[in-house]
């Protein structure tokens, strides 16, 4: 049975990875990355949108096995230790650019074992991949992350392993839902929804951008129209994009996530669906800071505008003259 859209596959750190061993592949469970909602947005939500990561995505009509996340993690990995052994620094930055949300998940793994696992090793590793995301990224993404896991205390670890895993059981719920027979229920996503928005309010009184980021991007998703048709609540979706936004901004999450859910969210505020005192009614200072956003009346700029096109006929190919680019400066 295919998933519907298009979607994105991988779990939180793992904290029953052994000592002295940097990177699992964990074994195939339906949990989402960053890369599913990258694909939920190409399934149709927002289809206009060119994301920023240029790893191909799965076909949207075809399952996504969790074996091939898997595998595609295990190679990812594997190549980047390589480019480490040579020293190769253009090597690792290629890597990084092509595989960013990938280097996002290893860089919260790393930095969640160097907090309650510390090693020489780890240590090691995960300068390498702080250094490599500042010089492909230019954002601290990892050292927030490192942050985050370093704040922890007492109860908190315990907290935050509770929430995850209730996170990951939400996920598989939902995916459920989505591969259902006859298609997801508009009800039922809703509902999902509602639980997406209450599980983010946990993550962030924890302070955990990552995990409220995902949750907020779930529900925006969820309330939004491809997903619950006529129980839509494109305030709700609007809210949540913007929550998103917000925690991937502060944490420096800079993905393909973050640059396509943008548009979306600016398209709703335009379209009246923001806090009071944005969208068109608030002129060219909306809230997105955006003045040259769209205001007023929205159907005036969909309408066709004929520009009369104009060109000369030649006579025969040889009126057409060419430059020879290969006779100035640069050859």
């Amino acid at each position: 049975m295919g998933y519907p859209k298009g979607l994105v596959l991988s779990g939180p750190p793992s904290p029953s990875t052994p000592p002295g061993v940097l990177w699992v592949v964990p074994s195939p469970t339906p949990l989402q990355t960053m890369r599913t909602f990258q694909a939920l947005f190409m399934g149709g939500i927002l289809c206009a949108i060119a994301l920023a990561s240029p790893a191909p995505a799965q076909p949207l009509n075809q399952p996504i096995a969790t074996a091939s996340i898997g595998d595609a993690r295990e190679v990812f990995r594997k190549k980047f230790m390589g480019a480490i052994s040579i020293n190769s620094t253009k090597e690792m930055e290629r890597l990084f650019r092509t595989n960013s949300s990938e280097a996002a998940i290893w860089i919260l793994d790393v930095a969640y074992s160097q907090v309650l696992r510390p090693s020489d090793e780890s240590f090691d590793l995960f300068v390498r991949l702080e250094t490599t995301w500042k010089k492909v990224k230019r954002t601290d993404y990892p050292v927030e992350m490192r942050r985050f896991y370093e704040s922890l205390q007492g109860g908190e670890f315990k907290l935050y392993k509770n929430l995850t895993r209730d996170y990951n059981k939400l996920i598989n719920e939902y995916y459920a839902e989505l591969e259902a027979e006859g298609g997801p229920k508009p009800s039922a996503i809703v509902v999902f929804a509602a639980r997406f928005d209450r599980m983010f309010a946990d993550f962030d009184g924890l302070r955990c951008d990552y995990y409220a980021s995902q949750c907020a991007a779930f529900a925006g998703i969820s309330w939004d129209k491809d997903r619950a048709k006529d129980l839509q609540d494109l305030e709700k979706a609007c809210s949540a994009y913007g929550l998103m936004i917000d925690t991937r901004e502060r944490m420096g999450l800079k993905d393909s996530i973050l640059l396509s859910g943008k548009p979306r969210y600016k398209q709703l505020l335009a379209l009246g669906h923001g806090p009071e005192g944005t969208g068109p009614a608030a002129g060219p200072d909306s809230a997105d800071g955006d003045s040259g956003g769209p205001t007023g009346d929205l159907s005036a700029a969909s309408d066709f505008v004929n520009v009369p096109m104009e060109f000369e006929l030649l006579q025969s190919i040889e009126q057409f003259k060419r430059p020879n680019y290969f006779v100035d400066e640069h050859y």
